[in-house]
């Protein structure tokens, strides 16, 4: 008996070092057994039921050990998981600092994490989520904790100094996102990522643990995500009852796209010299049943943040060539309208085809559309798709404008990456440029920069008719704003443009004849 023991024990010492190990073996305990009873009878099954069980327990097989979901440690990059290290933080504030919240928690995400499993498989992806933990683990210091939260998601706990302040911990988040300007190699390949990053500052948390205040940041990461890549969100106190309120409004929201309700109104465009339209832009209007017509900063981040984005950019799109195709068939006056595609619509992979279609379906030619970006879109500088999308829209023949420049980090590499056809010049910048010099000479600046370029020019929120006067001197090409007319409805365009060009019949003798260099100050000063 006590040879068929020794022999039951080795073949399950084989069986956990060659084929299984853990608790797996716990399934061929019955196998065993019963394998000892067709071999040697009643004392065989006694001897198995005596010595397997001894030996799995010597060998650890019986020990309970952590399952996946209870380990301590993250296997892909070795840090702990963040679950498990609340706690410490907790310790360690109750004993230097007598119990009260001092730390701060940062939550860092990479952006795009399916687009990367997409473009280089599970493995790709794990070397990147792998190779940024260690960049993070940079940025650690002291009694600091690095963790993860769940695959590209981790969770910095600042134990460590007294960096609680908001602009300590904006630039904290700047540097980290700073950290991975820097390309990965994956297979050979140089891969751009960015990542986001929401925070909570210890006098803002809502509770008075690590867990709260981990559950805070991870919050404010989650609002960073809703606005796009590379964004930075402290936490506030609000943040859980917007998202009720959006939550309340998406079915509201998907009823007004479905129903036209949210429309384009058109504001022109008109050459700096002379005055003639150039073009319109298509901005949203929602009219609302019970509080009239919404602008968009009432209803965009909203949209926005309940992924609706490219649903209202497609009803722009088509509301827009509609009209387009209308006003081709009456006054031919109006070369091209200005539509704002969002991020999230020129990352769509079927976007050339999209916007080919509709404009075969209105009998349309491309250069009869302008696609109008943000700055936020120059910024993702390592998106491939976001420039294979606008260089191919722009060989099709239809002009990108770019949005708000100057106010953003654009720079003139992307610029010319991503195929420019024209910088718009926000408000803010031009703002003032008939009183103050400093001003003055920056839209001077953005001008000659501009012109060496070989990029078009249009200043947006021209609101005076002086203003009107010091663009056209400077030599700015077009202007945009309510000097020259505000927003109005589709139906409405036709007669704006049919005034406004009797308008400019009147004037045009006045031009002709000079006018010491201020003949803009006898163009008509229309709608406003």
């Amino acid at each position: 008996m006590q040879n068929l023991s020794q022999r039951l024990g080795r073949l399950y010492l084989r069986l956990h070092s060659t084929v299984l190990s853990g608790p797996q073996i716990v399934a061929f305990l019955p196998a065993i057994t019963l394998a000892a009873y067709w071999i040697g009878g009643e004392r065989a099954l006694i001897a198995a039921a005596l010595t397997v069980p001894a030996t799995m327990a010597a060998a650890g097989a019986l020990s309970v050990s952590d399952p996946a979901g209870q380990r301590e440690e993250d296997a892909l990059t070795g840090l702990p998981l963040a679950q498990n290290i609340a706690g410490k933080v907790d310790a360690i504030t109750h004993t230097r600092d007598g119990g009260e919240m001092t730390s701060a928690a940062l939550a860092i995400s990479i952006d795009d994490l399916d687009e990367l499993v997409k473009r280089f498989g599970n493995s790709g992806r794990d070397q990147i989520v792998k190779a940024a933990a260690d960049r993070l683990r940079d940025f650690v210091r002291g009694d600091d904790m690095l963790s993860v939260l769940e695959p590209g998601r981790f969770a910095h706990f600042l134990v460590t100094g007294q960096r609680r302040e908001l602009e300590v911990l904006l630039q904290l988040a700047a540097r980290i996102q700073g950290a991975f300007d820097e390309a990965f190699s994956i297979n050979a390949a140089r891969v751009y990522v960015s990542v986001s990053v929401g925070f909570c500052q210890p006098n803002r948390c809502p509770g008075p643990s690590a867990s709260d205040l981990l559950d805070a940041a991870d919050a404010a990461l989650n609002e960073a995500m809703v606005h796009g890549t590379s964004v930075v969100r402290a936490f506030s106190a609000d943040m859980p009852n917007r998202r009720k309120f959006a939550g309340a409004l998406i079915d509201e929201l998907s009823d007004a796209l479905s129903s036209n309700a949210i429309t384009p109104w058109f504001q022109p465009q008109i050459s700096a010299d002379f005055g003639e339209v150039t073009g319109v832009e298509a901005l949203a209007r929602w009219d609302h049943p019970e509080r009239g017509v919404l602008l968009p900063q009432d209803f965009l981040p909203i949209i926005e943040e309940v992924g609706l984005s490219e649903l209202l950019d497609e009803l722009m799109l088509r509301r827009a060539l509609i009209s387009m195709r209308s006003w081709n068939d009456t006054t031919k006056l109006v070369p091209r309208v200005a539509v704002n595609f969002s991020v999230d619509t020129l990352r769509n992979a079927k976007l050339l085809d999209k916007v080919m279609w509709e404009l075969d379906r209105f009998d349309l030619p491309a250069t009869d559309l302008t696609i109008e970006v943000s700055e936020a879109v120059l910024e993702r500088k390592h998106d491939d798709i976001v420039a294979r999308n606008l260089s191919r829209l722009r060989a099709l023949g239809t002009a990108v404008d770019l949005d708000g420049f100057g106010t953003g980090n654009a720079g003139l590499a992307a610029i010319q990456r991503f195929g420019i056809s024209r910088v718009k010049i926000p408000r803010p910048i031009i703002a003032r440029i008939d009183s103050d010099h400093s001003q003055k000479k920056l839209v001077s600046g953005i001008l000659t920069m501009a012109e060496q370029l070989e990029i078009d020019t249009l200043a947006a929120g021209v609101e005076t008719r002086d203003e009107r006067v010091q663009l056209s001197q400077l030599g700015c090409g077009h202007l945009q704003g309510t000097a020259i007319c505000g927003p109005i409805a589709s139906d409405e365009v036709a007669q704006w443009l049919t005034a406004h060009q009797a308008e400019l019949a009147r004037s045009m003798p006045r031009i002709s004849a000079g006018n010491d260099g201020k003949q803009i100050g006898n163009l008509p000063r229309d709608r406003r």
